[in-house]
């Protein structure tokens, strides 16, 4: 059974993107929701989930805000936030109770600003979670202390009952 919950990264990295394209995948490269979060940060959220990853997966509904991996910026991947708004406000649409976004990026695509492991609302009863991104480059990770608390506020925000407006 999928959740009400929906895990909003940014973009497929590259392994997952070359492991599309390698499988002749061009069509599930193009639908990257199919790519979200099925490498390394998966695994991590999976972890702090305490579940297996295929659990994960199959439990959980994933969507990237970009379709293709735009390549390297700097230290981390480069992101094209005129898209990210794009796929932002479609995702805004949708029926998403609950959405959980991986890292900054992905936050101001949708207007959330504020600190890592908040829960913010929107008028229409949305709950949002910015969450910080679970790459192996964000050093935030680093620390025990912050990994514990990752995993006690996204335990406890998928728990949380979303508010349903009486006109809905």
């Amino acid at each position: 059974m999928k959740s009400e919950v929906l895990f909003v990264g940014q973009a497929p990295n590259r392994e997952t993107w070359e492991r599309a394209l390698r499988r002749g995948r061009r069509g599930a490269a193009r639908r990257c929701s199919k790519l979200a979060l099925t490498g390394r940060c998966g695994r991590k959220l999976a972890e702090l989930l305490g579940m297996d990853f295929e659990t994960f997966l199959a439990r959980h509904r994933r969507a990237n805000l970009v379709d293709r991996w735009a390549g390297k910026d700097g230290k981390g991947d480069a992101f094209d936030r005129r898209l990210g708004r794009a796929k932002a406000r479609r995702i805004e649409r949708g029926r998403w109770r609950k959405i959980v976004l991986l890292g900054h990026q992905v936050a101001g695509c949708f207007g959330v600003r504020g600190d890592f492991l908040e829960v913010s609302a929107s008028a229409d009863g949305r709950l949002w979670l910015a969450f910080p991104h679970p790459s192996g480059v964000n050093r935030w990770w680093n620390e025990p202390r912050n990994r514990r608390d990752a995993a006690r506020v996204l335990r406890g925000f998928l728990r949380l009952r979303a508010w349903r407006s009486p006109s809905r």
